[in-house]
C-alpha cells in the first residue's frame, strides 16, 4: 500500500490459536516428509488387504537345498580390515558399538551382516520412518546373563556370550529389528493415543498406528490375549509373551522361514492374517524359505510350533 508516496509494508495480525495451528502445520509437514507414505487418496489400512499366500503352493525340496543353511564360514572375514572396513560403512559403523573385546573376523562378521540387514529394511519397508532414523545404537557385547539380546528404546543389544552358533546372530538381530521396525518405525501420526495397547502400561501408540492392526488379531491388551486364542496361532511360544515379541517372531519366522510361515498360516487363518500383515510391510520380499525348518516342521504335528525362532529349530 502506498501512502503519502511512501510504500507501507503491512504485517497481518496473528491470533494466538492461529498461530499454534500454522506451528503444528509445519510440525505436521516435517514429520510427513520423514515417513514413507503412500499415494494421495489411499489408505495406509490398505495395504493390508492383499493375500500374499494365494497362489503357487509350497516347492518340494531336496536334500541339496539343507546345505544352503550351515553356519557362515567365518574365516571369510580374515582378510578385511576392520577399520578399513568400517571407514567404507561409516553410516551403518558410526553405529556398532563394541562394548566387548572381540577378534577382527567376529566385528566384520557382526558389521556385514549389521550393514545387510539395515539396508535390506530400508530397500523394502513399504511405510514408516526410515530405518537409520529409527535406531541409535547396535551393542555387541559379553555378559554374564542368559538373556541373548534385547531392544531398550531406540538401542539393540546382543549378547554374544550365549549365542551358539553363527546364524543365530543374524537371526537375533532379525528379531530385534522386529521391534525397531515395530516400535519405532511404522509409527503414525495421530496425536490421540490408544487406551488398550500400552507399552509399559503407558499409553504410546497413536490411533492410526498400523501395528495395532497386528496386535488386534490375538490381543485385547498388552498383556490380555484373546480368550480364544489358541499356541499356533502364534508363530512361537515365545510370540505368545505380549504383542510386541508376537510381531517381532512373526517378523524373523516370515523373513528367515517364511516357508514354515506358510504351512503354520495353512492351518490356522490367525496366522494367515499375521502372515499377509508382515508380508505388507515389506511389500512381499523376503529373505529365506528355510529348507531345513521345512523338513523338521513337516515330521511333527501341525499344531507345533518352535519354542523361539531365532534358535537351531532341529533342538526344538
Amino acid at each position: 500500500m502506498m501512502s503519502n508516496g511512501m510504500l507501507t509494508k503491512i504485517i497481518p495480525r496473528i491470533s494466538l490459536i492461529n498461530f499454534i495451528k500454522l506451528i503444528w502445520a509445519v510440525v505436521i509437514i516435517y514429520l510427513g516428509l520423514s515417513f514413507r507414505v503412500l499415494p494421495a487418496g489411499e489408505n495406509v489400512l490398505d495395504l493390508f488387504k492383499k493375500d500374499y499366500l494365494s497362489g503357487n503352493d509350497h516347492e518340494i525340496y531336496s536334500s541339496s537345498d539343507l546345505n544352503l543353511h550351515n553356519s557362515v564360514d567365518s574365516n571369510l572375514y580374515v582378510q578385511y580390515d576392520f577399520n578399513n572396513f568400517c571407514d567404507e560403512n561409516n553410516t551403518i559403523c558410526k553405529k556398532l558399538d563394541f562394548i566387548s573385546d572381540y577378534e577382527v573376523f567376529y566385528k566384520n562378521y557382526c558389521l556385514s551382516w549389521s550393514i545387510y540387514i539395515v539396508w535390506w529394511i530400508d530397500k523394502y519397508l513399504v511405510l514408516g520412518k526410515n530405518i537409520f532414523k529409527a535406531f541409535d545404537i547396535i551393542n555387541i557385547q559379553k555378559e554374564k546373563s542368559t538373556k541373548r539380546a534385547w531392544t531398550r528404546w531406540n538401542d539393540v543389544f546382543i549378547n554374544t556370550n550365549t549365542i551358539t552358533y553363527d546364524w543365530e546372530f543374524k537371526q537375533l538381530l532379525w528379531h530385534e529389528f522386529g521391534h525397531i521396525v515395530d516400535l519405532y518405525s511404522i509409527k503414525w501420526l495421530s496425536s490421540k493415543k490408544d487406551k488398550n495397547f500400552t507399552e509399559f502400561e503407558k499409553s504410546t501408540f497413536a490411533i492410526d498406528d498400523p501395528s495395532l492392526e497386528f496386535y488386534k488379531i490375538s490381543w485385547n491388551g498388552e498383556k490380555v490375549r484373546k480368550s480364544k486364542s489358541k499356541p499356533e496361532d502364534f508363530c512361537s511360544w515365545y510370540g505368545m509373551y505380549d504383542p510386541f515379541e508376537d510381531f517381532a517372531e512373526c517378523n524373523n519366522l516370515y523373513l528367515n522361514h517364511n516357508v514354515v510361515f506358510k504351512l503354520f498360516a495353512k492351518n490356522s487363518l490367525v496366522l494367515k492374517d499375521k502372515y499377509n500383515f508382515v508380508a505388507s510391510i515389506y511389500g512381499g520380499k523376503y529373505l529365506d524359505k528355510d529348507a531345513k525348518m521345512y523338513v523338521v516342521a513337516k515330521q511333527k504335528l501341525l499344531t507345533w510350533r518352535p519354542w523361539d525362532t531365532t534358535k537351531t529349530m532341529i533342538n526344538n
